[in-house]
């Protein structure tokens, strides 16, 4: 009499329409060259870096191939899980959660999901920061203004086209297996900056790159219309080797423009002057054989024991130029 309505019933571990298990394999190898040039066991952060927060949860969106909205959408762990949807042709998109700084927008529609960062500032160089052709009557006239944005954080996308949910037999025990890779979406390289003396006289030091996407779009990976902008990161101080170096994460640079990738460095020394070199490293951000994503310089650049500031009683490379922090805050409220 007391088990009559305490008995036990089984209970399916999942619906009749929900027997198709997505397996999504987590691509975390990086594609650039952590073997060589930098020390990643001296500085394992910058390895962390490139490869971000790992995620453990994932979100899945199935889209209509005609129309590209979506049909249903679910959150599985990073290896993948059950999903309940009807047998069908879908478009499907695969992203990891838990980034800091990388966000993403547009999911309603196939075409428009992407990846972005906020604005953070408007940084203002001086001599040869820009496209064109040098001024060689007044150089020091040219300035150019870019609108910098977060450096992003690394975020996994996997996408299938035409991936077909097939209808499952019956049967409690037959599931169907589907498969998704999903890789690293942002690019990450590495810059070393050799042959740099005066390091030990180096209070802060910050690393900018100009004409770099806003953002990027999930399904084909294109990058938007919108103007470039620059990056900026910060760079390990290596005094006994006289390089400074870094791993440094982009949305890329948009083929379609001209715009060159010029590498600014801005140092802040001991006496609280500031001083900036660049380097045009656009044919190294092009080259498709450069398939580490390493962007090496070797110009030899003497930082000054100068507490007056400026370059005039220096040997300083002529790339060299005494400059005046001028970063304006954009409001992104």
């Amino acid at each position: 009499m007391l088990t009559v309505t305490a008995g036990c019933k089984r209970i399916p571990m999942f619906t009749a329409n929900g027997r198709v298990y997505l397996e999504l394999d987590l691509d975390t190898d990086l594609k650039i060259n952590l073997s060589g040039r930098i020390d990643f066991d001296a500085s394992p952060q910058l390895r962390e870096k490139a490869r971000g927060n790992i995620p453990t949860d994932m979100k899945v969106l199935f889209y209509d191939t005609k129309l590209h909205t979506v049909v249903y959408e679910t959150f599985l762990p990073a290896k993948g899980g059950f999903i309940d949807i009807e047998p069908g042709v879908y478009d499907v998109l695969v992203y990891g959660l838990g980034t800091d700084y990388t966000r993403v927008i547009g999911l309603e529609s196939r075409g428009t999901a992407h990846a972005y960062t906020d604005f953070k500032s408007t940084a203002v160089f001086g001599t040869k920061a820009g496209d064109e052709e040098d001024n060689d009557d007044n150089p020091d006239a040219r300035i150019y203004q870019y609108r910098v944005i977060t450096e992003p954080d690394q975020i996994y996308v996997g996408r299938a086209q035409d991936l077909v949910v097939p209808t499952v037999p019956e049967g409690e025990d037959n599931i169907i297996h589907l498969h998704m890779t999903v890789p690293p979406l942002v690019q990450s390289w590495t810059f070393i900056a050799y042959n740099i003396n005066g390091l030990e006289r180096v209070k802060d030091l910050t690393c900018y790159i100009t004409g770099q996407a806003t953002s990027r779009y999930f399904w084909d990976q294109h990058f938007p219309t919108q103007p470039v902008v620059a990056v900026d990161f910060p760079c390990v101080v290596n005094q006994d080797d006289y390089t400074v170096e870094t791993v440094f994460n982009t949305f890329g640079k948009i083929p379609e423009y001209t715009s060159k990738a010029i590498m600014y460095v801005r140092v802040q020394d001991n006496y609280n002057n500031y001083y900036q070199w660049q380097y045009d490293v656009t044919e190294q951000f092009n080259n498709p054989d450069n398939v580490g994503h390493e962007i090496i310089v070797t110009d030899p650049i003497e930082i000054p024991d100068d507490p007056s500031g400026g370059a005039g009683n220096s040997d300083f490379n002529q790339d060299v130029n005494p400059w005046k922090p001028e970063i304006i805050d954009i409001d992104v409220n």
